[in-house]
């Protein structure tokens, strides 16, 4: 399953193998990963997709969806996420005149702030799913970091998300989602206790 956004409408549109041929996937994974500024959109079958992440960062629900689609029940459900990214966001976040740095800016905390509450309601749609291992990138590529594909940038990311990964694993089923609803639910007063989610996170996992 691949999500783009219909630039002209601002619709999300789903590829999955019901309405996208396999020799349609790499068009299909274009039109996901077009991140506006960057890569020109792209046009396929007379509509313009941009990158999925400009509306939906995380589409649990249509992993959950796909699955009961194929006859299991929600008990039977086993979800992982494993994510590329550090939830923080910048006190005062830097102006440019750039605009691909200024729309990462905005995506960053447009992240911070939906990313969390969208798993915490998926976790609150699909109680009887097992939300079994929740993975956090703590060495994230950043800005134009994410750009950069030389070897000398990837392999340490590679070598750190096996290593946050292996640390989620060893923390136990449930600990890493446990840290979400905590934060989203405030308890104990976490969020006046760590200025980050990541922060948290770090600490409730003992990565």
């Amino acid at each position: 399953m691949l999500a783009a956004a219909d630039v002209n409408t601002g619709e999300w549109h789903q590829f999955t193998e019901k309405n996208t041929a396999f020799s349609d996937l790499h068009q299909a994974a274009l039109s996901s990963g077009s991140i506006p500024g960057v890569f020109p959109p792209q046009v396929w079958n007379g509509t313009a997709y941009m990158d999925g992440g400009t509306i939906w960062n995380i589409n649990i629900d249509g992993a959950i969806k796909g699955c009961m689609e194929k006859g299991f029940a929600e008990e039977e459900i086993v979800l992982d996420i494993a994510l590329c990214y550090y939830y923080a966001v910048d006190t005062e976040p830097a102006v440019s005149k750039n605009a691909f740095s200024n729309y990462m800016e905005n995506t960053h905390i447009r992240m911070f702030y939906s990313g969390i509450t969208n798993t915490y309601e998926e976790m609150q749609a699909y109680p009887k799913v097992n939300f079994r291992y929740y993975m956090m990138n703590t060495h994230p590529a950043l800005g134009l970091k994410m750009l950069d594909f030389e070897t000398s940038n990837t392999w340490p990311l590679q070598e750190w998300g096996r290593a946050d990964a292996a640390a989620a694993v060893a923390a136990g089923p449930g600990v890493g989602f446990q840290a979400v609803k905590n934060w989203q639910e405030n308890v104990g007063n976490v969020k006046d206790k760590f200025a980050h989610f990541g922060d948290y996170y770090r600490h409730h996992t003992q990565i």
